[in-house]
């Protein structure tokens, strides 16, 4: 199967001369399948978050490749970056991002209503997904009006809304009580073994990389190891997840 994402020893690199040189990611390198559900851990200032946002376009190596959907990300524009992100990518934040004076169901259409979708595409897009995550009740409300779970739920849409090739999700539970987390990642779970949708989260939380089918461990910018699920339950993934946390230090 053709990987969806290589990430070939990527480094990255922030400051402007050797005295306040800091090394964030150091020779990283993985392959991201269609289908995938991938978490990405590590303590803090290990590069996680960096890593993520090298994938996602909001920022950019210093050395190494990334190749998203067969396309080398160094090689785009400004301009061919913002195309690429509505054409390829899905965000899920910790903060939700929803537009505070706009209701649920418009902030779940925005990313077609720029891409200038037929109305009723919309609509109908609109509804499944409400229906799929189970806020098609609320989608008249606006975000100052629901629950914090609903919120991510909605944002959660947004994100799937354009039939992206790629999720990210960054600590998307960060926000959450233990009951909306867990609804969010079996969500997200279903949807990607119902729809094959490819997701890549980042998370400080064994309990939430325990729904991923692999997990990615970063340390001091350098991959330390990889776990994968196999047809394990989830709570062997867990146990198992948590003592590759303890060698490193927990999170």
């Amino acid at each position: 199967m053709e990987p969806l994402v290589r990430v070939r020893q990527v480094e990255k690199y922030y400051g402007t001369s050797q005295n306040n040189l800091t090394k964030a990611l150091d020779g990283v390198s993985f392959d991201v399948l269609p289908g995938d559900f991938i978490g990405i851990m590590g303590s803090s200032g290990s590069g996680k978050s960096t890593l993520l946002n090298c994938i996602a376009t909001i920022d950019e190596v210093s050395a190494g490749q990334i190749i998203l959907n067969q396309t080398d990300l160094r090689t785009l524009s400004k301009k061919a970056i913002t195309a690429f992100r509505q054409e390829n990518l899905g965000f899920i934040f910790q903060d939700y991002n929803l537009l505070d004076t706009l209701k649920l169901t418009e902030n779940i259409a925005l990313p077609l209503i720029v891409q200038k979708r037929p109305h009723k595409e919309i609509q109908r897009r609109v509804q499944e997904l409400a229906e799929q995550l189970g806020i098609e009740d609320v989608l008249e409300k606006y975000p100052s009006e629901v629950s914090g779970g609903q919120k991510q739920r909605a944002a959660c849409a947004r994100a799937l809304i354009a039939n992206p090739k790629l999720v990210v999700a960054d600590e998307p539970t960060g926000a959450l009580d233990s009951k909306s987390s867990q609804t969010l990642m079996k969500t997200l779970q279903e949807l990607n073994q119902l729809l094959q949708t490819t997701i890549l989260v980042v998370t400080h939380d064994p309990f939430v990389a325990s729904y991923c089918k692999k997990i990615f461990f970063l340390e001091d910018g350098r991959l330390f190891n990889e776990l994968h699920a196999g047809g394990r339950s989830r709570p062997d993934f867990y146990q198992e997840i948590l003592g590759v946390l303890s060698v490193i230090g927990g999170v």
